[in-house]
């Protein structure tokens, strides 16, 4: 195969035997030539990327560690590895706040409204239904069951 455009866009054999030597390749954020495009092979080993955990010091791939660095790409951000992500919620801390926009940031769009309309009853019977099974099962108030069934938050759509 045939990569371009640091590495972000790839041609199979037959396609690139397809391309014109005189014919620009346009893409969304750059033009490439044909002679632009490099040979590789799938028997390449690429170079995994670490993060170090804030807490424990300890090394883990990123990819690992569900670690994603362009949401980080100012440094802010600090990171607990799984396991010592395992030990604060064992011992009740609540993660932080990521520093990405959260869904409610995004813009809203009548599509989206639309969409959150038409889920939000569907999504509060089922609270119900599910708070009532609780409730009768564990002995506790349906107000309690509710709370703590529906303690997710709201949902928020955005496209």
């Amino acid at each position: 195969f045939y990569v371009g455009g640091n590495n972000q866009y790839n041609y199979c054999s037959q396609c690139y035997n397809e391309l014109d030597n005189e014919v620009p390749i346009e893409l969304p954020d750059m033009t490439l030539k044909k002679t632009d495009l490099k040979k590789k092979k799938n028997d390449e080993v690429h170079e995994e990327n670490w993060v170090q955990c804030d807490v424990c010091q300890r090394w883990i791939h990123q990819i690992c560690g569900l670690f994603n660095s362009r949401q980080n790409k100012d440094n802010r951000s600090t990171y607990s590895c799984p396991k010592c992500l395992l030990e604060e919620r064992k011992k009740g801390k609540k993660p932080g706040k990521a520093n990405a926009p959260t869904a409610e940031e995004l813009p809203r769009t009548k599509f989206s409204e639309w969409i959150e309309d038409s889920i939000k009853p569907k999504v509060e019977a089922q609270y119900k239904v599910l708070a009532q099974e609780k409730s009768e099962v564990e002995k506790i108030s349906f107000d309690e069951a509710h709370r703590l069934i529906s303690g997710g938050g709201k949902i928020t759509i955005r496209q």
